[in-house]
C-alpha cells in the first residue's frame, strides 16, 4: 500500500508495526488480517483483509485532529479514491499468489 501511493502521489507513508500507515508522524491508515484454519491440516481456509486509507478527509474531530491526517491534507487537494483501488488488489493477489 505504501508503494502505492508514493507512485501514485509522491507521497511517503511509513509503517507503523504492526499495522498503522502513518504520515508525517499521523495515522492515514491502517490494514488488518484476520484468518481461519483448517484444525485438521493447519492450512488456511480464508483470509479477510481490511485495508482503510485517509484519501480525501478534509478535517478529523478534535480528538483525532492530533493524531490523524489524510492524503488530501498532506497534499492539499482531493485525490480519486478509485484510482489506488486496482493497484492495491493487484499487490495484495500478487503477494498471496507467489508468497503462498
Amino acid at each position: 500500500i505504501c508503494d502505492v501511493v508514493l507512485e501514485l502521489t509522491s507521497i511517503e507513508l511509513d509503517v507503523k508495526w504492526p499495522n498503522d500507515l502513518m504520515l508525517g508522524g499521523k495515522k492515514c491508515g491502517g490494514i488488518l488480517f484476520e484468518t481461519s484454519q483448517n484444525k485438521n491440516t493447519n492450512n488456511a481456509m480464508w483470509v479477510i483483509v481490511g485495508i482503510g486509507l485517509n484519501v480525501n478527509q478534509e478535517q478529523f474531530p478534535e480528538e483525532l485532529s492530533e493524531i490523524a491526517t489524510s492524503l488530501y491534507l498532506y497534499n492539499k487537494g482531493d485525490m480519486s479514491i478509485y484510482k489506488f483501488v486496482k493497484p492495491i488488489a493487484r499487490r495484495l493477489i500478487h503477494f498471496f499468489v507467489n508468497n503462498h
